[in-house]
């Protein structure tokens, strides 16, 4: 079972022939003793394909549900959301954007924001890999929905590339508030 499973419980397909492999001892056996009978060595084979396939399906499930455990911890984490002041939240964004990426950050924000009073709303993309049209338009959406629910938002973490890529773009952003820092934005927010 260590060599189907792992020590660390990695599930490999090529490995899990060797259980159909346990009967070959036991073939080895009845032939010796003369009980090599078709019947029996047709029960055997049976059992242990279906062992086999059941270890299969098991490990199976149970990779899935720690995919799942990991998307679901890495939604969490792919933009986490704290309070940093009394009614001022931020949310990194770090890594690459997507559409569906985008969907779920905004979901994840205006659900937030419907179970708290939060005035501001502080997004960081500092960390964000590459921004063309497609990531711009999605921090827009971002930033409306934000606005329709009543909070104000502060766009921070504008690099000089950054900045210079949304220059090319050709977009709109004259409604979104942009700082170089959190700490900037913090400045404004408690300027006001």
């Amino acid at each position: 079972m260590i060599e189907i499973k792992g020590e660390d419980g990695f599930f490999n397909f090529k490995d899990s022939v060797y259980t159909c492999y346990l009967k070959f001892p036991i073939l080895k056996k009845l032939e010796e003793k003369n009980l090599f009978h078709y019947e029996d060595v047709a029960v055997l084979t049976q059992f242990f394909e279906g062992l086999t396939s059941s270890i299969i399906v098991e490990l199976l499930e149970q990779n899935s549900k720690m995919q799942e455990t990991t998307m679901q911890e890495l939604e969490e984490r792919e933009a986490p959301i704290a309070k940093i002041w009394n009614d001022t939240i931020m949310v990194s964004i770090v890594g690459s954007l997507d559409s569906n990426r985008v969907l779920k950050i905004i979901d994840k924000v205006l659900e937030f924001l419907e179970k708290t009073e939060i005035d501001n709303v502080i997004v960081d993309i500092g960390s964000i890999y590459d921004m063309n049209s497609e990531v711009a338009r999605q921090i827009i959406k971002l930033n409306n929905a934000i606005h329709y629910m009543g909070s104000n938002a502060y766009l921070t973490g504008i690099t000089p590339a950054i900045a210079k890529s949304l220059t090319h773009l050709d977009l709109n952003l004259e409604n979104i508030k942009t700082y170089s820092t959190t700490q900037k934005a913090m400045e404004s927010i408690i300027g006001n």
